[in-house]
């Protein structure tokens, strides 16, 4: 019944969604476009929604989980049929048939590894799985679970709590937990049924905010995007063989997390934002809030991430027209206050020392950059195993830190982890300098990858051993959505006597 429940609550998530979205004379779009952005909004709310009632002292029980799928069913039927009675269309998709089929099958195939894959990955289980199974047992985020800290705050090592991170959001255990509610039971393999269609959405996503190109460019962005090995399973051109066999061991996959689940919520809140400072239409900006909000519940970097997208509006695109500052300040706030609940909820919960709010401060940053490797963190050197010879020579954190970006970008494994992504991008920054939406863009990618250049510079954590659990590659997902963002936005600028079979793209500025 847990997968009755789960397909009951994407059904509603999905219709929810489609009452959400502007019409089709507002937002035109074809058929992917407008299923990939209904289910994305729809889940996006039935993460703030519950964190929003759960704030104010609510309990997240079953009559709350039936409750809200009913409203979403009632609000999405009706909309189905205001549109029907409408009559405006949806446009051509981009894609020819063959191209479709393939398109499909990539995501259908992620959507059944997702469930298909074991529940055994590290955050998976602790973060979110295990969050999700106490709000289906007590309904309560204030649940001892959740606050408990054994040993004392004052132990020396500072860890002993019930869950190991308990100030992660709580956007995914929501999600399950709801399945679970409508289900009637809790189940390792259907509560993750509402993360298995993200793959299926991208693509839509990714055309979507690159409507004013010319369809070959969008179809190119497409591809780009779908050929990112990365959005499917971690190194899996280096590790075939044994990917099924270690499936979410040692972070060898991202599907049914919540980097992929941030990645496209930040994608589509990046291509509703671009429509929107186009169009000035003040509800698509308000939905790019919604998915930067849910972007916040799914990961601590979702917020993060929304700070970097302000930053960037602000340098990128200074001298933008009235309509498109009032769409930023209309998803930026909106994001901000869908949100604001979690960030309240969020003080009230214990934290251990991976808090990088607290540790960018220039001191640390400072302290990072000229200290050692934190070679006492790694396991294998307190057990006197292969790390312990450098424990008398620590190399420097800041040499291992820029070492990571061209070893994990440029390199061979680099281009079996992300294709030519980081590639395009790099060839595109130069031609982003002479287009608005697209100079923003790019301060956005340089902009988070300075971000999380100083995250890696700062974590408490044996940096080496990071990365055997899929770091930096995890985080950097998150910048493939507007990375390929921007690489379209470029394309689509290019005159079209340099980029013949299509129409004119209209101009950016």
């Amino acid at each position: 019944m847990t997968a009755a429940g789960a397909l009951l609550l994407v059904l509603a998530a999905w219709l929810g969604g489609r009452a959400l979205l502007p019409s089709r004379e507002r937002l035109p779009r074809s058929a992917w476009e407008e299923q990939a952005l209904a289910l994305s909004l729809g889940l996006a709310a039935w993460m703030v929604l519950p964190m929003a009632w759960t704030a104010l002292g609510g309990r997240l029980s079953a009559p709350f989980a039936w409750t809200l799928a009913g409203f979403g069913l009632a609000a999405g039927i009706l909309r189905l049929r205001s549109d029907r009675r409408r009559g405006r269309g949806l446009e051509a998709g981009v894609l020819p048939k063959g191209q479709l089929a393939a398109a499909l099958a990539l995501g259908a195939m992620a959507a059944l590894l997702t469930v298909a894959f074991p529940l055994n990955a590290f955050d998976p289980i602790l973060h979110f799985a295990c969050k999700s199974k106490v709000l289906f047992h007590s309904g309560d985020i204030l649940d001892p679970a959740f606050t408990a800290v054994l040993p004392p705050p004052d132990a020396s090592d500072g860890f002993g709590r019930i869950l190991t991170h308990p100030n992660y959001p709580l956007g995914i255990p929501f999600l399950e937990a709801q399945a679970a509610f409508l289900g009637g039971a809790w189940s390792e393999r259907w509560v993750k049924l509402p993360l298995a269609f993200w793959l299926l959405c991208l693509p839509g996503l990714v055309t979507a905010g690159l409507h004013g190109a010319s369809p070959r460019v969008r179809r190119l962005a497409l591809w780009v995007a779908l050929a990112v090995p990365m959005f499917q399973v971690r190194a899996f051109l280096s590790s075939l063989e044994d990917t099924l066999a270690r499936a979410g061991f040692s972070g060898l996959t991202i599907l049914g997390g919540a980097d992929l689940s941030l990645t496209v919520l930040y994608l589509g809140a990046l291509a509703l934002l671009l429509r929107a400072r186009t169009a000035g239409c003040w509800r698509t900006a308000a939905g790019a809030g919604l998915l930067l909000a849910g972007g916040v519940l799914v990961k601590n970097e979702g917020l993060a991430l929304l700070g970097v997208a302000g930053l960037a509006l602000l340098t990128g695109a200074p001298l933008s027209p009235r309509r498109a500052w009032t769409a930023s300040a209309v998803a930026l706030g909106v994001g901000l206050l869908l949100a604001s609940p979690w960030l309240f909820h969020r003080g009230r919960l214990p934290a251990i020392d991976e808090n990088y709010g607290e540790r960018l401060s220039w001191s640390s940053i400072v302290e990072h950059w000229n200290g050692p490797e934190k070679v006492e963190k790694s396991r294998s050197a307190r057990l006197g195993e292969k790390d312990a010879e450098i424990l008398r020579e620590p190399p420097r954190r800041r040499d291992l830190v820029l070492r990571l970006y061209p070893l994990r970008m440029g390199s061979w494994l680099g281009l079996r982890n992300w294709g030519l992504l980081w590639l395009l991008v790099l060839l595109a920054i130069p031609a982003a300098l002479r287009r608005r939406e697209a100079r923003w863009l790019a301060a956005l990618v340089l902009g988070g990858h300075l971000l999380y250049f100083l995250v890696l510079l700062v974590t408490p954590w044996y940096l080496l051993s990071l990365t055997n659990t899929g770091i930096p590659e995890r985080i950097w997902l998150h910048l493939a959505g507007p990375a390929v963002l921007l690489i379209g936005t470029v394309l689509g600028s290019v005159p079209e006597k340099l980029a013949p079979g299509g129409p004119a793209a209209p101009p950016g500025s």
